[in-house]
């Protein structure tokens, strides 16, 4: 089987357009590839990026140079094989091939196409030799998906010490003259979009404690960019701007979690003891959600009990083992944001209607035992009634969850979900932050902008400030109560706001 790298015209924006939700998953999944890579990698990989400098060739069409080239970065990454590069008609959309092998000869195919630019050259052979690399290393996941196996390889040829090679190939643009008029060539090279391209080789670098000079030394002006827009990404930012080395925060992560899926299990509860106020409706809609509910919830709870960073002596798989249970916070409080909206939703339903009929929140009972029900396997168990909430483990699947047998409603004890999300992932900065990015005079003139009236108002005071100067006092106050007007329009516009 080969091993293809896409090569295609670059042509769509750099911002994509992708759900919060699908976002914060991939994140997730790009950290658990990392941390794939530190487990099965992590003692025989080299800390330092290779030196780009070194795979200068003065001829890119030259056959022999790429091969030695191809070779020199081998070398890099410890392949005992002697590399062949094969130029070659390609499709279109295909940057290079290799067949990875456990043969002394290997060879990579080479589009033609790519040696329009020699950043391309080096991106192309980066990620062929990648391959070659996880094969020697048992690190196969052509059981996976194609695009799962390309995106593990791009992330792999940066985590080997190839991230200046991959990103500086992602994106080129080159200008050159045929037949007197001018010809512009654009590629993009890779699986992994810019944003993600930028977090993964920021990650890695924070976890090896490269400082930023160093991992920015032979990036490219564009390369550049791909990390500073994920630095200010909403969804990238908070990750990249957290210290996962902190068993403080990582901790204090771990108790949100678990609150996270204490207030939901609270709110299920005081659902699944009022279900007899609409048994058809409940049948046909709250019981199965419920069953959805405690099956995603028993997920996380799964995550939580298995988390340890004791038996953890790898510094780097501790930093990406605190990054995923970031990630996993955030995934939940995404995720499960329908889930509490909803659970609402029919508590509500549910506690109106014995409101309505004038009835006890919940069936009263002649026997002093009741039953409890585990939504996740369907197991029924008896418990004392009477009870206010209290944990319960399922004898047959594990799973914890919170119950009650009283009559009284406890969701008053869930904590605000956006409170949560708003602690954790969204970041506003500091006054002193924008004036050292932004200086003094632009953020001003943004306030200006967004203040039309005001902005009228300055004018006009500054006129008659300047007519009281050089003319006479009274023309003057005719621009004074202008501006005095426009004040108070904008006064009012705010107060409506």
């Amino acid at each position: 089987m080969n091993d293809e790298l896409n090569l295609y015209p670059c042509e769509e924006s750099i911002e994509d357009d992708i759900a919060k939700e699908r976002i914060i998953k991939s994140i997730g999944d790009f950290i658990d590839k990392l941390i794939l890579l530190e487990k099965e990698l992590g003692r025989k990989v080299a800390q330092e990026f290779l030196d780009s400098k070194s795979l200068d060739f003065a001829n890119i069409s030259d056959n022999d140079a790429i091969d030695s080239v191809a070779n020199k970065i081998a070398n890099f990454l410890d392949l005992p094989n002697k590399i062949h590069v094969n130029i070659d008609d390609l499709s279109f959309d295909t940057g290079g091939s290799i067949r990875p092998t456990s043969d002394y000869n290997v060879t990579i195919n080479l589009n033609k196409n790519s040696l329009k630019m020699k950043d391309a050259v080096l991106g192309v052979l980066a990620h062929e030799l990648t391959h070659q690399y996880l094969f020697n290393h048992g690190i196969d996941l052509r059981h996976k998906s194609i695009l799962d196996n390309e995106l593990l390889t791009d992330i792999a040829a940066i985590y080997l010490g190839l991230g200046n090679l991959i990103l500086n190939a992602h994106r080129n643009e080159k200008t050159v003259y045929k037949n007197k008029q001018e010809v512009t060539y654009k590629m993009e090279i890779g699986y992994v979009k810019t944003f993600y391209l930028g977090f993964v080789y920021k990650t890695i670098c924070s976890m090896r404690n490269i400082p930023e000079n160093v991992y920015n030394a032979q990036l490219s002006s564009q390369s550049k960019i791909y990390i500073t827009q994920a630095m200010n990404h909403n969804e990238f930012s908070p990750y990249l701007k957290q210290n996962f080395f902190d068993a403080n925060n990582t901790t204090k992560t771990l108790m949100d979690i678990k609150e996270v899926i204490y207030s939901i299990q609270v709110l299920l509860s005081d659902i699944d003891k009022n279900l007899k106020a609409d048994e058809i409706r409940s049948a046909k809609e709250i019981e199965p959600f419920l069953v959805k509910t405690h099956r995603m919830l028993f997920k996380y709870f799964e995550y939580i009990t298995n988390f340890s960073l004791d038996d953890t002596p790898n510094r780097c798989l501790k930093f990406l083992y605190s990054m995923k249970a970031y990630q996993t916070l955030e995934e939940m409080l995404v995720c499960l944001g329908t889930a509490y909206n909803s659970a609402k939703s029919y508590l509500n339903y549910l506690t109106d209607i014995h409101i309505n009929l004038n009835t006890a929140l919940v069936s009263s009972s002649e026997s002093n035992m009741c039953k409890v029900v585990c939504r996740k396997d369907g197991t029924i168990f008896p418990q004392i009634t009477g009870k206010s909430l209290f944990v319960v483990k399922c004898p047959n699947c594990g799973y914890q969850f919170v119950a009650s047998t009283d009559n009284t409603l406890n969701h008053d004890k869930v904590k605000n979900f956006m409170f949560l999300y708003n602690e954790h992932f969204v970041h506003t900065e500091s006054t002193n932050k924008i004036v050292e990015d932004q200086g003094f005079i632009e953020p001003i003139f943004s306030f200006l902008k967004s203040h039309t009236y005001l902005s009228l108002a300055l004018i006009f005071l500054t006129i008659g400030i300047i007519v009281l100067i050089i003319s006479h006092v009274y023309f003057s106050l005719i621009f004074f109560a202008l501006g005095l007007v426009f004040i108070i329009i904008d006064v009012f516009n705010l107060a409506e706001l």
